[in-house]
């Protein structure tokens, strides 16, 4: 655990309207040896609300103790984590603060925060994991069509699909359409 981690991480924020990301070191609770097969980093970079509603836990998952966000951005997005959601509550809550804030975000690229690996943790439990997401991603969708985001509500719609469908072969037409949307969001 890095006691230092507030502290170098404000050392690098130009002002506290940004919201802070550092990388992180998963590890394995049993024997505390690094987690190599991770997923990628934790800097989103370009179409980052893209990237967070398709590529989360495939390609990228970010542990909440990364940030750092000031309580005055939280309140200009009006988000908070919803607490009826039993798992994928930090990726609705990242959908929304994507959404909402523009601004910049300040990288810290040492490994900052620790993220625990337990063979008995929840993220264990498939069956349970499923349906928190799914659930999470009809939350979502619900969110962007109040928006008018359409768009957007289409990209969780895609999730939503690839979730419930990851062992039934998707029609053709829709495989490409999805391909062909994935590559945009990466481009």
């Amino acid at each position: 655990k890095n006691k230092n981690k507030f502290k170098i991480q404000l050392q690098h924020a130009d002002n506290l309207s940004q919201v802070l990301v550092s990388d992180y070191r998963p590890f394995n609770d049993s024997d505390n040896a690094i987690v190599y097969q991770r997923s990628s980093t934790p800097f989103i970079g370009k179409n980052a609300l893209q990237k967070m509603i398709l590529g989360w836990e495939n390609k990228f998952s970010i542990p909440c103790n990364c940030f750092l966000i000031p309580k005055n951005i939280i309140d200009e997005c009006n988000i908070k984590f919803d607490v009826e959601l039993k798992n994928h509550e930090d990726w609705f809550f990242w959908c929304q603060l994507l959404y909402f804030y523009k601004g910049d975000f300040e990288y810290q690229y040492e490994e900052l925060a620790f993220y625990r690996f337990r063979a008995d943790s929840m993220c264990s439990n498939h069956e349970e994991m499923y349906r928190g997401y799914v659930l999470a991603c009809e939350k979502l969708m619900v969110f962007f069509k109040a928006k008018g985001a359409y768009w957007l509500r289409l990209l969780v719609y895609m999730k939503k699909t690839e979730i419930t469908n990851s062992k039934i072969k998707l029609p053709l037409l829709k495989r490409i359409l999805f391909k062909i949307i994935r590559e945009y969001v990466y481009f």
